[in-house]
């Protein structure tokens, strides 16, 4: 049996005990069914995997043995990904298979063309997706959520050594236009749905981003995004291997 993994921040080493509490029980006991002797991963978010014992379980109360910890490298480079906030559960998508892709930001923000407005207990919903995703990937790393921020708060907040701006403009260069480059950041940034204004376009070129197109059609922009992350980290992922 695939061992079951859970989020649950913690930075106790073997031989400690660690209580889950709620939700996380409730997957063990309800939805997992498992028993006392089982054994869990334990993800803490910051790359540790705790390998643990099931020692009780109720059905809202857990309590594990930590039985040994192993801490992953970040994926190289390092992916922010900034995305202009889009309509309905868009969002909570791009989160989820950014997650399986090891980004460790997102940035959504608000742009000229932005139809899509914040609303009251959006963030919270967005973490809960990150933590069920490192869940069912197995990425030991939460991903920073940030925003909704103004287009000059995204500016500053996807510095980066390599810095792209994904565009339909077909003036736009390809992706090999990058190839040779070995960055240990990289900075990827989507529009709207109706793309980047014409002087949002000017001021992130000022900025030193890249305008980059991934094809001759109009993608819709989560695929654009996941499109964008899956296409960088593919890239420098064999990069490094070779």
């Amino acid at each position: 049996m695939k061992m079951v993994r859970l989020f649950a921040p913690s930075t106790q080493g073997p031989g400690h005990e660690i209580e889950l509490v709620n939700e996380p029980a409730h997957i063990l006991s309800r939805v997992l069914r498992l028993k006392p002797g089982q054994r869990v991963s334990l993800l803490d978010g910051q790359g540790g995997s705790r390998v643990s014992e099931l020692i009780s379980l109720k059905r809202n109360r857990a309590m594990l043995r930590v039985i040994s910890v192993q801490t992953e490298a970040r994926p190289d480079p390092e992916i922010t990904l900034g995305y202009a906030l889009p309509k309905g559960e868009k969002a909570s998508e791009v989160i989820r298979r950014s997650v399986e892709w090891g980004v460790g930001r997102i940035v959504f923000a608000e742009s000229e063309f932005s139809v899509a407005k914040a609303s009251f207990g959006q963030h919270h919903r967005w973490e809960r997706v990150a933590q069920e995703a490192m869940r069912q990937s197995g990425n030991p790393y939460l991903p920073e959520i940030v925003g909704p921020v103004s287009f000059q708060e995204l500016k500053r907040r996807t510095q980066a050594d390599m810095k792209l701006m994904f565009d339909t403009d077909r003036s736009a260069q390809g992706v090999t236009s990058i190839l040779g480059n070995r960055p240990k950041t990289v900075s990827v940034l989507v529009g709207p749905e109706g793309g980047w204004s014409d002087s949002e376009r000017e001021e992130l070129e000022a900025e030193g981003f890249l305008k980059i197109c991934l094809g001759p059609y109009v993608l819709r922009t989560e695929n654009a995004a996941l499109s964008a992350v899956a296409l960088i980290r593919s890239l420098f992922f064999e990069k490094m291997r070779s």
